[in-house]
C-alpha cells in the first residue's frame, strides 16, 4: 500500500478500515445482502447510507471494521464485490 508520502507502508494487522461501497440505487436489498456478506466474516459493522449519485442512479454506503489479519483483508472486499447490485468498493 502507499502511504501520503508516496512511500510503500505495510499494513499491521488487525487494521480499522472503512469501506466505500457503491451500488446502484435501485439493488433490492443490497443493504441486507451486504450485511450477510460482514457476517460471514464475523463482523457486525453499522452499514451508513453516503451520498447519492447526482442522476440517482448509484448510492454509497459505508462500513467501518476491524479487519484481523491479511487474508480476509484480501478476501472481504471480493465478496463485498460479488452482491449483486455493488459496482465498486472502495
Amino acid at each position: 500500500m502507499i502511504g501520503k508520502d508516496g512511500k510503500e507502508v505495510e499494513l499491521e494487522f488487525p487494521v480499522s478500515w472503512t469501506f466505500r461501497i457503491i451500488a446502484e440505487s435501485n439493488a433490492e436489498k443490497c443493504r441486507e445482502a451486504l450485511t450477510e456478506v460482514f457476517r460471514r466474516f464475523d463482523m457486525t459493522p453499522q452499514i451508513k447510507d453516503g451520498a447519492e449519485s447526482a442522476g440517482g442512479r448509484y448510492r454509497t454506503y459505508v462500513a467501518a471494521v476491524e479487519i484481523p489479519s491479511r487474508s480476509i483483508f484480501e478476501e472481504l472486499p471480493r465478496a463485498l464485490g460479488e452482491v449483486p447490485g455493488v459496482r465498486m468498493v472502495l
